[in-house]
């Protein structure tokens, strides 16, 4: 990276689930960072508990650790604290009042551990400066980057991340880490995006010649990641619909389809996804910035069909900037049903609705001509956007 300055983290090709929850196509990484001053050696950050032997490995030769910086306390970046401290039983952990207290109710790590730090503390390391820039809510309460003011290097923690496991410490092309960058915004960040906002901003102006993420590469040229970012947490709206569906008998299928088709036909941006058999995250990726939702499900026991309900849930944490939602549902022996439980769900985002398409059974002439009319209404809302 730079001379006194060594990145030691880990590729993780082996998970495919991050929290369990989000799939992980490209992988990840755990990126931690040592910086020798000529006085004393800070590690930033540790890395995911499953891969401490391969950081210890990583640190091999390093005789002593004098601080161990945890800019954020989720176990993705302190779980393998414990085996480092078998290693280096004298470093100090550094890090704010909150991340003090997660890491004791975590990891049961004794007061005379931790020196706490105010934000902008700096702290020397002999050539070698370590500033602290709080960032709460990024993506915890206690989060802050780590900003090495003589190689204008800024740790970020888990803003500008990328789910990517490379061989590649920096980002060579932006087409290569887009994809990944995007993906672990919308799954993580989304939902903090105008404290995202604000932060890209201050970064912006802080200049950093390097900046360093807890997760993907490295970027040497700053300007990609904080433009992607400026994008994805901006108002700027997107004439675009998402049509995510699930079909039983193929009935919400062919509706589904069908709208695609027609918004498609009338010149209007649509994409749509079968969520039994999608990527969340290739959804959630196609939702930033997004006008419109349209969910089409099946009536299952007098209400949603499970997966779309479980759709809508993560959807509503993740908070996409969605101005519209439309509803179309395929009944049987049920009533007209569901389109409650779409407004219940999504109460973080509070979108305005469009009227609502039950159908009953297979859709004929008429049923389609109500699609149509759906068509139509999406194009008028979208006319003011």
């Amino acid at each position: 990276m730079r001379p006194g300055v060594l990145a030691v983290g880990v590729q993780d090709r082996i998970s495919k689930f991050f929290d369990n929850l989000m799939p992980l196509p490209d992988g990840t990484s755990y990126n931690s960072y040592l910086v020798q001053g000529s006085d004393a050696t800070a590690l930033i950050d540790t890395v995911d508990p499953r891969f401490a032997d391969e950081l210890l490995g990583n640190l091999s030769g390093i005789e002593k650790i004098d601080f161990i910086i945890a800019n954020h306390a989720e176990q993705d970046h302190t779980g393998a604290l414990p085996k480092v401290l078998e290693r280096y039983p004298s470093a100090i952990i550094v890090c704010n009042e909150k991340c003090k207290h997660a890491l004791q109710k975590e990891l049961f790590l004794s007061d005379e551990k931790f020196k706490i730090i105010k934000d902008k503390e700096v702290l020397y390391l002999g050539g070698k400066s370590l500033q602290f820039m709080f960032a709460p809510w990024v993506h915890w309460p206690e989060t802050m980057f780590t900003y090495l003011i003589e190689d204008s290097i800024l740790f970020t923690c888990d803003l500008f991340g990328a789910h990517l496991a490379s061989d590649k410490l920096w980002v060579e092309s932006s087409e290569e880490v887009l994809l990944p960058a995007k993906r672990y915004y919308a799954q993580i960040m989304m939902p903090f995006a105008k404290l995202v906002h604000k932060y890209t901003l201050e970064v912006r102006e802080l200049k950093p010649s390097i900046i360093a993420p807890s997760h993907g590469p490295m970027y040497g040229s700053p300007e990609i990641v904080l433009s992607w970012h400026e994008l994805w947490t901006s108002v700027h709206l997107e004439k675009r619909v998402v049509i995510a569906y699930v079909s039983m008998h193929g009935s919400t299928r062919r509706m589904a389809e069908h709208l695609v088709w027609k918004l498609k036909e009338q010149g209007v941006d649509a994409q749509g996804f079968d969520v039994m058999e999608t990527d969340i995250g290739d959804i959630t990726m196609a939702l930033l910035n997004c006008a419109t939702l349209v969910v089409a499900s099946p009536a299952y026991l007098g209400g949603l069909h499970p997966s779309i309900a479980h759709f809508l849930f993560l959807i509503n944490g993740f908070r996409p900037n969605i101005q519209f939602v439309g509803y179309i549902s395929s009944h049987g022996w049920e009533k007209e049903c569901g389109f409650d439980q779409v407004e219940a769900t999504l109460t973080h985002i509070k979108p305005k609705y469009l009227n609502p398409i039950f159908i009953e059974g297979y859709p004929g002439e008429g049923e389609f001509h109500a699609i149509d009319g759906l068509v139509e209404d999406i194009k008028g809302k979208h006319h003011h956007i």
